[in-house]
């Protein structure tokens, strides 16, 4: 797993079970443009200005779904 992953799961207290596909695959792409494209470390705080997250909420008190229960989206460029 890859050190960002690890950082983003722990600062949003989630599991790897609670990302969707889209979201492993927003990671992952993140990562790759990163490090192969832009030649640089990746960083939370750029990850966080370019994608948007969503929790999928259930129950009483809410609690987020346990699979797939966490959503990233990027963000619009306005």
């Amino acid at each position: 797993m890859h050190w960002i992953l690890h950082e983003l799961l722990n600062e949003w207290g989630l599991e790897l079970q609670h990302l969707n596909p889209t979201g492993v695959l927003h990671i992952a792409g993140f990562v790759t443009m990163c490090e192969a494209f832009l030649g640089m470390e990746p960083h939370v705080d750029f990850f966080r200005r370019m994608f948007s997250r969503r929790a999928l909420s259930e129950g009483k008190p809410l609690r987020i779904v346990p699979v797939g229960g966490f959503a990233l989206q990027k963000k619009s460029s306005a």
